[in-house]
Parts: C-alpha cells; sequence; structure tokens
C-alpha cells in the first residue's frame, strides 16, 4: 500500500516537471502588456510561422502604420538597413509584462534615418517638444502610447503658420531652422519694391505692420501700397508739389534734395521775383 502511493507521487512530481518543461519550450516567458491578448497555445502562429521563428510580415500584419510608412519609403523603419532586419532583433518578446518593446536611447538615436535631419533649433530641442498627440493628424495613431510615429515633415503641422496661408505653404523659401526671425533666405530684391538707400537699414516692422486676425497675432507682407512715397510717409508739403516726391527727393535721405535747378517755386508760399530769383537757395 505504501508503495503504491510512493509510486502515484513519484508520477505526480514527474508529470509536474515535465509539463512545466513542455510548457517552457513551447513559450519561453510572458508577453509583454501590449500583447498579452496573444498568450497562449492556440494563439502562438499569431506572430510565429508554425515550427519557426517570428517573420516580419506577421508583425507588418497588425502594425499596419509602419507597413504603410515602409511602403511610401517613410520614417526610420523605411532606412535601407533597418528594413532589412528582422523586427524581433530590435523588438524582443517573452521576456514579462513590464518589459519595454519599444526601447532605444534618445541621445544615441541617428535622426536622420528617419528622412528628417535635425538642424539648427531642431538639434537642440527636447524629443517631446516635437512629438506630442496634437501634432498627430492620424486618429489611430494619436492613440498609440508613448509613439514617434505620425508627425509630417511640413513646418505647419508642428508650428503655427505665422502668416496665415497669405506667403504659401514653402516656408523654407524664407526661413530656415535656426530661427524664424530674421528670414534669412527672403530676398527683397525679388518682391515688387525694391530697398534701395535708407529703406535698407530700415525695420521690416515700420513697413509692414503687425496687427490680430481671428484673433491671432500677425503681420501683413502682402497687399501693401508703394505708388506714392505717401503711401507710407506723410505728405509734409501736403501735396501742393504733387504726388512725385522723387523729383526732389531719394530714398538715400529726405533732406538731400535733387533738381534744384528745374524746381519750380511759384508752387510755393514765396514766388521769386527780381533778383530772388538769382540767389542760392542756401
Amino acid at each position: 500500500m505504501f508503495k503504491l502511493r510512493l509510486e502515484k507521487i513519484f508520477v505526480l512530481i514527474f508529470a509536474i516537471v515535465f509539463a512545466g518543461n513542455i510548457s517552457a519550450q513551447i513559450s519561453p516567458g510572458p508577453l509583454c502588456k501590449a500583447h498579452a491578448k496573444l498568450e497562449g497555445m492556440s494563439k502562438c502562429t499569431s506572430c510565429h510561422v508554425l515550427g519557426d521563428k517570428v517573420e516580419n510580415s506577421k508583425c507588418l500584419s497588425c502594425h499596419k502604420e509602419i507597413k504603410n510608412l515602409i511602403a511610401k519609403n517613410e520614417g526610420f523603419h523605411a532606412a535601407a538597413d533597418v528594413r532589412k532586419k528582422d523586427c524581433a532583433s530590435c523588438h524582443g518578446e517573452h521576456f514579462g509584462r513590464n518589459f519595454e518593446i519599444v526601447h532605444f536611447n534618445k541621445k544615441r538615436f541617428n535622426h536622420s534615418k528617419t528622412g528628417f535631419v535635425l538642424k539648427g533649433k531642431h538639434s537642440t530641442i527636447k524629443c517631446e517638444d516635437c512629438h506630442k498627440k496634437e501634432f498627430i493628424k492620424d486618429k489611430k495613431i494619436r492613440k498609440l502610447k508613448g509613439t514617434f510615429l505620425g508627425l509630417s515633415q511640413n513646418c505647419s503641422s508642428c508650428h503655427r503658420d505665422y502668416h496665415q496661408g497669405k506667403l504659401g505653404t514653402n516656408c523654407a523659401d524664407c526661413h530656415d531652422e535656426n530661427a524664424f526671425r530674421p528670414a534669412p533666405k527672403f530676398n527683397h530684391d525679388k518682391a515688387k519694391f525694391k530697398l534701395t538707400g535708407a529703406h535698407v537699414k530700415t525695420d521690416c516692422q515700420k513697413c509692414h505692420p503687425k496687427s490680430r486676425r481671428n484673433g491671432i497675432e500677425t503681420q501683413r507682407f502682402t497687399g501693401l501700397k508703394f505708388g506714392n512715397c505717401s503711401s507710407c510717409h506723410k505728405d509734409v508739403h501736403r501735396g501742393k508739389f504733387g504726388k512725385n516726391c522723387a523729383r526732389c527727393h531719394s530714398t538715400a535721405s529726405f533732406k538731400k534734395i535733387s533738381g534744384i535747378k528745374n524746381f519750380n517755386h511759384s508752387l510755393t508760399n514765396f514766388p521769386l521775383k527780381g533778383k530772388h530769383r538769382f540767389v542760392k537757395c542756401s
């Protein structure tokens, strides 16, 4: 009787140990929180090819946002050396519920592989300053916790359009990544009004005043009148000498007068008569 009980206990222990070995061979360990729903012997083929390793096609069948980016040749996973790798070589599994399946060193990360090289001010700010949920337009990607996907390379996707669409969408025509002001690439010579004389050194805001539109501060750069000097400058002569200021004045300085010999003094309150007609202006 004692011998029979001993045999039963031995069989039970053997069964438990053997079952543990089989379980360990089938499942090396618990999945992370994100993949916990895929745990169990009946779901192994969700990730694994039967009796083989995990294939990238299995991963991408679920992670469609990555698949779409690779198809468009955009983002980090589309980089030539990255797309050749197995997903599992970077995103390990079966290391427990709290394992960070998406983990990388932010300081050592090569951002150029994403297709967006960090230059100027972009190279000094924190990742979190750009990778915000409010900058992601795709609602499905926005729901992903701690994602770095979904950002556009268009300036307006992260920065407010100060010009409110008045100057087109290609910000790089005038601005660079170092600072919004000044606009180093803007060439006023290409504008309808070329800067000469004192206008070159004049602060932009004196000609392009700031205002508020739709509750947002903006600055007017187009649609300004410049046919006559009086469009910007007060006519101290009150129209007595006509609208063509250039007959006497230049952009070098208002006080530097030209064309004095041909000036019609009769237009003033003191017409020149007699000897006065031959006296120097000075």
